[in-house]
C-alpha cells in the first residue's frame, strides 16, 4: 500500500507524463528516420514531421489529462 500511495504524488504523476511524452516523441522520430531511410526526401515529409510532433504532443497531453 505504501508504494501505491507514493505513486499518487503529483511529482510522480508529472514524471510519468513526461516519460510517456518522451516515448511518443522517440517513436515518432524513429518512424521519421525509417521514412528517410527508405523514401526519397520530399517537401511533404516536412509536413509529416510536424504532424508527428503534434501527435506525440497530443498523446502526452491525453495521458496527462487521463492520469490527473
Amino acid at each position: 500500500d505504501g508504494f501505491l500511495r507514493w505513486s499518487e504524488h503529483p511529482l510522480v504523476k508529472f514524471a510519468e507524463t513526461g516519460l510517456v511524452l518522451l516515448l511518443a516523441v522517440h517513436m515518432a522520430g524513429g518512424v521519421r528516420l525509417l521514412m528517410l531511410e527508405f523514401l526519397v526526401w520530399r517537401d511533404w515529409q516536412k509536413s509529416l514531421l510536424a504532424i508527428a510532433a503534434g501527435v506525440s504532443l497530443a498523446a502526452g497531453l491525453v495521458f496527462a489529462l487521463n492520469v490527473v
